[in-house]
Formats: structure tokens, sequence, C-alpha cells
């Protein structure tokens, strides 16, 4: 279940920094600012267990302010204290309850908890959301969970929505590539392995999916043009001895 975990950290952003909060302006508000920015400039260094000290003077200062618990929230997620991020995540959500961003925090932590049902639920609450700007990381996160959950054609209608936004992006075309292949649609999982090797030519893992597809359909001559390109390049030592192992096994490699 990290896997969602790990993918939702990768984009994270804290991109409320920039938002005033639940809280008027006054001196108090000022400085707890002043450590909530300095905070954030700790979090994205080498010293970012400094960021924590920050973000509590700035909730010392004014516990009113939902921002300053979702950046220790984040924090804690980055050093994978995931009980330490849900206790504040949750009093962000208290105080600021419809804040998309938030809401996607939280159902990151179900799912690296394990929790998949909830998370996707929480996640689905952000795709309500018409301004969020990170609707395709959702989707694929959604579509991740359904997959670790064997609903396999449920997980490619919210894959597709990611691949045709990122198209470049390989992870999502796997996943949508495999969730096709598990629920037998192997029209839909050629079509896609193909368009992404249209896009991505050079990637020797888009082509040992496919040839790994052809061969198991039978497809030989298919599968052995992969394997072959793969073979080639020669700069993928694993890639390189499995279509080996491949071409072997169809008896057109020869040492």
């Amino acid at each position: 279940m990290k896997k969602i975990f790990s993918v939702m950290i990768l984009f994270l952003v804290l991109s409320c920094a920039g938002k005033s909060g639940n809280v008027k302006v006054n001196e108090k508000s000022t400085l707890a600012e002043s450590h909530f920015k300095m905070g954030l400039a700790y979090l994205n260094t080498d010293k970012d267990y400094l960021a924590v000290g920050e973000f509590e003077k700035a909730i010392s200062i004014n516990p009113s302010d939902d921002r300053f618990y979702y950046a220790l929230a984040t924090f804690y997620i980055k050093k994978n204290r995931i009980p330490d991020a849900k206790s504040n995540i949750l009093k962000a959500l208290k105080l600021n309850p419809t804040e998309s961003e938030y809401i996607n925090t939280f159902a990151s932590i179900l799912a690296a908890e394990g929790n998949l049902e909830d998370a996707i639920k929480q996640w689905k609450v952000v795709l309500n959301d018409p301004g969020y700007p990170s609707a395709s990381l959702v989707n694929y996160n959604i579509g991740l969970a359904l997959y670790n959950l064997k609903r396999y054609e449920e997980a490619a209608s919210y894959l597709e929505v990611t691949v045709k936004t990122n198209p470049k992006v390989i992870a999502p075309t796997l996943l949508l590539f495999r969730s096709y292949v598990y629920s037998g649609k192997l029209d839909d999982a050629e079509r896609v392995i193909i368009n992404s090797l249209i896009i991505n030519p050079d990637s020797l893992e888009l082509k040992m999916e496919a040839g790994k597809f052809y061969y198991e359909v039978g497809k030989y001559p298919e599968a052995a043009k992969y394997f072959s390109e793969v073979t080639e390049a020669k700069n993928n030592l694993k890639f390189y001895e499995e279509a080996k192992s491949y071409l072997k096994k169809m008896g057109i490699y020869n040492e």
C-alpha cells in the first residue's frame, strides 16, 4: 500500500502556503506566518528537521491556522511517520474541512495505512472539486488503489484519464495496460502499449512489456521484434538478459 502513498508524496506541494488560512491578520498572526514560512524553507533542505520547530512555534502563537497543521503533516509524511501525519491532517481538516489538498493528503495517509476503500472515497471527494489542480494524480491514485484491490475494470476507467492527460509518463500507462490484461481486454491492452511506444519509442521497459504480451498471446514475430530491440540496445542488463531468455525460448538467439 505504500506504493500509492509514495506516488502521492512525490507530487505533494504546499499549495496552501500562499493562502491566508482561517485567521484574521494581526501582529500575532504575522509572527506565526514568519515561523511558518521559515519552516517551509527548511522543509525542502537537508535540515528539514528544523521545520518541525518552526511549525510548532507557529501553532503555539496562532493555533487556529489550518495551514500550520497541514505543513506538519507533510513533514511527517516525508519521514513516514504516519500516525503523526494523520493526527495533524485531521486537525487541519477540523479547521478547514472543504480544502481539497487536505482531503487528498488524508486519503494518501489512509492508503498508506492499507485502508484503500476509505482512501478511494476521500479521493472521489477531491475529484468533485473542479478547481483542483492535480486531478490527474488523484485519478492515478484511485486507479492504483482499485488495481491493488483487483478491481481491474474500475481501475482502468480512472487510469485512462491519467494516461490521456500525461501520455509520456510510463508508470500509469503500464498500470492501465496490466489492468486491461488482467480484465481480459487484450485489444485495449495492445492499444495502450502500442500508443505508448509511439510516444516513448526508446523505452526498454515498454518494449519488454510489449514483447511479453505478444509472447503470451502467441504472436511470436511481434514478440521477437521487441525483444530484439531490447537486446540490441544493451544499455540495461536486467532487460537485456530477460529479453535474451525469451528469444532463446523462441529459438532465435545465438550466443
